[in-house]
C-alpha cells in the first residue's frame, strides 16, 4: 500500500489531501482531504474536482461543512485540482436558491489556474 499527503497553501486556500491505493495490481486509489481558506475557515460550501490532461480522467466531491472531502475509486495518476462552488440553479427554477458569494477565490475555479496537484497512487 502506498500513502501520500499533498499540502498546499497558495492565494488563500489550504488544500491538504492524502490518498492510498492497494497492490501493484489495482489502478484506483482515494483522495481525502480538507480545504481550509487563508483565515483558517473552510469555504462555506463548494466541489473539489480532479482532471487528469494525459489521460481524461476526472473525479469531482463536495466539501462537508468542515471543508472536508473524500474521493474513492479514482484512476491512478497525476491531477490538476481545482475548486469551485456548487452550481447554482438559474432564478426561473422552481428549485432555486439565493446563495451568498462564493468565498473561494475565482482562481482556484479552474484547474489550469489553480497551481494545485495532486498524484493517486
Amino acid at each position: 500500500m502506498r500513502f501520500h499527503i499533498l499540502t498546499a497553501f497558495l492565494g488563500g486556500l489550504l488544500l491538504v489531501s492524502s490518498g492510498c491505493g492497494g497492490g501493484s495490481s489495482e489502478k484506483l486509489g482515494s483522495v481525502s482531504g480538507q480545504v481550509l481558506l487563508k483565515d483558517g475557515r473552510a469555504p462555506d460550501e463548494g466541489l473539489v474536482n480532479l482532471y487528469a490532461p494525459a489521460t481524461g480522467d476526472s473525479a469531482q466531491a463536495a466539501l462537508d461543512p468542515n471543508g472536508k472531502f473524500l474521493l474513492k475509486r479514482v484512476p491512478v495518476g497525476e491531477y490538476q485540482v481545482s475548486i469551485t462552488p456548487p452550481a447554482e440553479l438559474p432564478p426561473g427554477d422552481p428549485n432555486y436558491v439565493q446563495r451568498p458569494a462564493s468565498r473561494i477565490p475565482p482562481k482556484y475555479y479552474n484547474a489550469s489556474t489553480s497551481g494545485l496537484l495532486v498524484t493517486v497512487k
